[in-house]
């Protein structure tokens, strides 16, 4: 049993427990958690089965005002015939040492040795007792495996300050909350889960639970608005654009999308395509085939989530079975997972392809599920399944929604197609203006700048194809222009370049990164970079990667800033410039030859300065 060791006299203000070896059992009963059918106690066994992975040690906060509870409760509390409470309790989590005579639940909070992972709210209601739950990426999850901590594989994960007794403890994780069955929805909790991840980053302003209920066109929903019988795509779509978050909608038919083949797509998968269309039937090389669209779904799939994971930014799974419009469930995305971190013994009877065992490439997702808990694992494949589905049968309807802040007009399928372009393009006019290219004539390692170049060539258009990969994510222009110099080093003349710059609010980041590489912990792996504007409009069908111009390109060796108002090619004599030209003219600065690190978001961001930190004090949700 767990024990008990607050002090009578503290008693009034909150508990402290020290955990024992049935933990999660003893805290489902403690606090009432335990449904009342047999075996179904998720998502509050999944929740305190994560915290107790590392945690020894539950402060009970009693008597807590939680805004968004308060919210939900002040909507039906005026026509509810039964009474409950308007105050919560909020469980801490902690790792750390109890002194026997000195159980005083500040001096715990306040000693360096206790270390915190997180917080939960319990609702005093049924369903929906799990209430907003800041759960740490610094612990133990079943099922995934490799070198990399369990941390660095969660890609949106945000730092948030919460005030413990008194003591400002600093967890590092990502929101959950389970739906209340009375007007939050999955749909809903799947909303609030990206806002409240974009309000820690200081990106929008908090809104309470409730308003996500309100906010939405009742004249689109399809049933009654209470109880809440579930949300539409254009709803949730509707909801997002309303707390600032206009997002990118990309349904089936969006991800059946053919595109070409370049230097940066996978070989298992340019292996595959050119086996489909060089096969001997008739039928599976149709350009309609069955099996060439499920490839082309599966690689427009992953890479469209993992671009905007690599962005920090969450991404949301609904699917709508046939006979009804509604959402019938919604997980946020958190993370991805690659082969080699997956423990296929824990995924029975879900078991990967035999013909993935090699591939180093992503093959799951982390997700959160407000009904299942935090940090379940799905297969790469079981979504595209589910989307070949709603394409051939129209069982269901499976979309992915990405929550976008505002300024970001630009799709990363469109930056990628013109990274592809203008690295491959630009690689090797300057390859060929490298002998007369005054900067470097003179100088003694001109010999390094024409290895290093042909071998990039030679990567994005020779016989070495393959061996790179193109990495996308979004930036702010303040912490782009930070990194990238840091990142590349040496160079004074670049540095003042870019310094002088002005950027958009936020950029696309494209690298050009050594596949083998790139899942080596804090190791080197970039050879290129590109940035665009990301409030750059590429018409699909209309405009092609070339009708994008670059506002920063690096290519091994040497480095260009572009103009600000280089939003398009010109033509020549256009307002008397031609953007091409000025691109690829000779002003490029001697930069970097070899590889560096990524600039793309990693977990050790959380303990760097934050640039945007004043205008989240006033941010402060605790």
């Amino acid at each position: 049993m767990c024990t008990r060791l607050t002090l009578k006299k503290e008693r009034p203000y909150g508990d402290i427990y020290r955990l024992c070896t049935t933990r999660v059992d003893c805290l489902l009963d403690k606090l009432e958690l335990r449904s009342r059918q047999p075996d179904n106690d998720q998502p509050a066994r999944s929740l305190i089965e994560v915290f107790c992975s590392r945690a020894n040690v539950v402060i009970v906060e009693g008597g807590y005002f939680d805004i968004d509870y308060r919210s939900e409760f002040s909507k039906v509390h005026d026509s509810r015939f039964a009474f409950r409470s308007p105050d919560t309790t909020r469980l801490h989590f902690f790792h750390g040492v109890i002194a026997d005579d000195n159980p005083y639940i500040y001096d715990f909070v306040a000693q360096d040795e206790s270390i915190y992972y997180g917080y939960t709210v319990i609702r005093p209601q049924v369903p929906g007792k799990i209430g907003r739950s800041m759960v740490s990426v610094d612990v133990e999850v079943p099922g995934i495996i490799g070198e990399k901590e369990f941390a660095d594989k969660v890609r949106t994960s945000v730092a948030e300050v919460v005030q413990v007794f008194g003591v400002a403890k600093k967890v590092v994780g990502v929101p959950f909350m389970e739906q209340d069955g009375h007007i939050l929805t999955c749909a809903h909790i799947a909303a609030w889960v990206c806002h409240y991840t974009a309000v820690l980053r200081g990106a929008v302003r908090r809104r309470a639970t409730a308003e996500f209920h309100d906010v939405g066109d009742k004249s689109a929903a399809v049933s009654r608005p209470y109880p809440s019988q579930g949300l539409n795509l254009n709803v949730v779509a509707t909801t997002l654009r309303s707390v600032d978050l206009p997002p990118e909608v990309l349904d089936a038919a969006s991800l059946l999308r053919y595109g070409d083949t370049n230097w940066s797509r996978r070989p298992g998968f340019s292996a595959r395509l050119n086996e489909l269309t060089n096969a001997e039937s008739e039928e599976e090389r149709n350009i309609n085939s069955r099996p060439l669209a499920r490839l082309w779904v599966r690689e427009n799939l992953g890479a469209t989530i993992c671009r905007y994971l690599n962005s920090k930014l969450p991404v949301i799974l609904l699917r709508s079975p046939e006979d009804n419009l509604d959402v019938a469930h919604a997980q946020v995305v958190v993370g991805y997972l690659r082969r080699s971190e997956i423990d296929e013994d824990a995924l029975l009877p879900r078991r990967l392809p035999p013909q993935q065992k090699s591939d180093s490439d992503v093959t799951a997702f982390i997700v959160c599920d407000d009904q299942v808990g935090p940090y379940k694992i799905v297969l790469l494949d079981d979504l595209v399944d589910a989307i070949m589905s709603s394409i051939y049968s129209e069982d269901a309807d499976t979309a992915v929604v990405v929550p976008l802040p505002r300024s970001l007009w630009l799709s990363g399928t469109a930056a990628e197609e013109a990274a592809t372009y203008w690295l491959e393009t630009l690689a090797q006019d300057r390859l060929d203006r490298l002998p007369t290219w005054q900067a470097i004539t003179e100088d003694e390692r001109s010999g390094v700048y024409h290895d290093n170049l042909r071998s990039f060539v030679a990567q994005v258009s020779g016989s070495e194809v393959g061996q790179l990969a193109l990495r996308s994510y979004v930036s702010t222009g303040v912490e782009f222009k930070k990194s990238f110099t840091e990142r590349l080093g040496g160079s004074i003349e670049l540095a003042r370049a870019i310094g002088n710059m002005q950027l958009p609010k936020y950029v696309w980041v494209c690298e050009a990164i050594v596949r083998s590489l790139r899942s080596v912990r804090g190791g080197k792996s970039v050879l290129a970079t590109i940035v665009f504007d990301s409030t750059a409009v590429a018409i699909e069908g209309r405009m092609t990667g070339a009708d994008l111009i670059p506002l920063i390109v690096h290519l091994p060796g040497q480095a260009k800033c572009a103009s600000r108002y280089a939003d398009y090619r010109s033509s020549p004599g256009q307002n008397g410039i031609d953007d091409y030209q000025a691109l690829i003219g000779q002003d490029w600065i001697p930069a970097c030859t070899g590889l560096y690190k990524t600039g793309r978001w990693n977990r050790a961001s959380h303990n760097t300065p934050d640039v945007y930190q004043p205008w989240k004090v006033a941010l402060s949700t605790n």
